[in-house]
């Protein structure tokens, strides 16, 4: 709410236009609204929503004739205010205009998570609308997109599932090979568009890709088929995207050695990643492709990026990466135990997916015990504390070192830290001795480091030290 409340954001946004609240009459409309959710009693001004579709008109046709600083605060305002709008008591088919137009502001403008929330916000208002009994509906054309962009994979599949078998029978007992032309066909070219677009983000299929931009095609531009304003609308829209989800997917953004294992495992598990944040494609396309953070001839990388800019994901992909392209075991070190939790849950579905296998769930003095007590083989994901590392490197050097061929420190700025900083500091000054004439990697993640320079000399082999920072420049020391 602060956010989207912050003036200077609001002033970039409207521009100057009188038709249109000012940016103090905006905040205070917005304020009004927020406040109005909580009491149960959802008031959402007339006033404000039609502020809403102006910058959504703003930031969708404004193209090169408005800086994209501006374009991209309308997006997110003009999301802000039709996510409010979609929970207020309009009718079912206003209310989900607006659950599309906020998803796709959102989107667009850099804040994919709070698209996320809107749809699981608008799932009563989905069941609402729903009528599994007819093929077609004047809506439909919305609710397709409106589940593309929640990037709910399963949901999305399920829904476009069961309405494509609709469209089919519907050609069935009426004999017809295609409905273009009919009242049924603009909603079926969204449909399997829809269907397209999914298949590519998960995938890597283009052919599907392609025929999804080709029958959003035939509903925009000169020579059009018959179709409603509405369909149209999101036609030309998913069309707008469909280049950007292009640009920010999985199959594009990673480096071409990464695997298709790798891929997948994070496009088919649960939360589904089908595209990567501004600041992630930019870190993993720093320093090009001889000193890319994802190059198997990286000794030494520093990740330094603000927190949210998204280096937990970055991490994962760095893991899956390494287990998919050789057989060696990952580290990965966090501070709090209740971080290596969080880790291990993200982690698993994905290295599952890969066939390999995560360390238990256990407290530091009990995992190593339990280990050699099952006689099992180890795991090929570690997620401990620093502590439980700095006791294996003592306990068994050489067992480590032969173990793990990649090893991710997370909050190594934590080396400074009074009191746990020295545990840290020994098992990296070690580390970084020994495998000084060997392939291991080190990658060190931070959103404090406030010294790169010192790092990069503290950590310096035959190969400079590549920091990774979120504009993606990366600097040789």
């Amino acid at each position: 709410m602060e956010r989207a409340l912050s003036r200077d954001d609001l002033r970039l946004a409207l521009g100057e236009l009188p038709e249109i609240p000012s940016p103090r009459e905006l905040q205070r409309l917005l304020a009004d609204a927020e406040l109005s959710l909580f009491t149960g009693r959802p008031d959402i001004p007339d006033e404000l929503v039609r502020t809403g579709w102006y910058l959504h008109a703003i930031a969708s046709t404004g193209g090169e004739r408005i800086d994209w600083p501006r374009r991209e605060r309308a997006f997110r305002v003009s999301a802000h205010i039709l996510e409010l709008a979609g929970r207020s008591d309009r009718p079912a088919a206003e209310r989900l205009d607006c659950v599309f137009g906020s998803e796709l502001g959102y989107r667009r403008g850099g804040l994919d998570p709070n698209a996320m929330a809107v749809f699981r916000s608008a799932a009563p208002l989905l069941d609402e609308i729903a009528d599994d009994t007819a093929p077609w509906r004047a809506t439909l054309a919305v609710e397709a997109a409106v589940y593309l962009l929640s990037f709910r994979t399963f949901e999305t599949f399920a829904w476009l599932t069961e309405r494509r078998a609709g469209f089919a029978q519907l050609r069935r007992e009426t004999e017809l090979d295609d409905l273009a032309g009919t009242m049924f066909g603009p909603a079926e070219h969204i449909v399997e568009a829809c269907q397209g677009l999914l298949r590519f983000l998960i995938f890597g299929d283009r052919s599907p890709f392609r025929s999804a931009q080709r029958r959003l095609r035939r509903l925009v531009g000169p020579g059009a088929e018959p179709a409603t304003v509405n369909e149209r609308w999101v036609a030309a829209h998913l069309l707008a995207l469909s280049d950007e989800l292009d640009a920010a997917s999985i199959w594009t953004c990673l480096p071409p050695d990464v695997p298709t294992a790798a891929r997948r495992a994070l496009t088919s598990t649960f939360p589904p990643v089908l595209t990567l944040w501004e600041p992630q494609r930019e870190l993993l396309a720093a320093g090009g492709d001889a000193t890319a953070l994802l190059a198997s001839d990286t000794k030494r990388a520093i990740l330094s990026v603000p927190t949210s800019a998204g280096k937990t994901l970055v991490a994962q992909i760095l893991v899956l990466a390494e287990l998919a392209r050789t057989d060696q075991c990952v580290c990965l070190i966090a501070p709090q135990r209740s971080l290596v939790r969080e880790i291990r849950r993200a982690l698993l579905p994905r290295v599952r997916a890969l066939r390999k296998s995560l360390s238990p769930d256990l407290p530091d003095f009990l995992a190593d015990f339990a280990a050699d007590v099952l006689d099992e083989d180890p795991p090929d994901v570690d997620v401990m504390t620093p502590e439980r590392f700095a006791a294996m490197l003592r306990t068994d050097p050489k067992g480590v070192l032969d173990r793990y061929g990649l090893l991710i420190f997370d909050e190594a700025h934590l080396v400074g830290d009074p009191g746990r900083g020295f545990t840290l500091e020994g098992a990296l000054t070690y580390l970084h001795w020994r495998t000084q004439d060997t392939a291991h990697r080190i990658v060190l993640m931070s959103a404090a480091i406030g010294n790169e320079a010192a790092f990069q000399a503290w950590l310096r082999t035959d190969q400079p030290v590549t920091p990774f920072v979120r504009n993606g420049a990366a600097r040789d020391a």
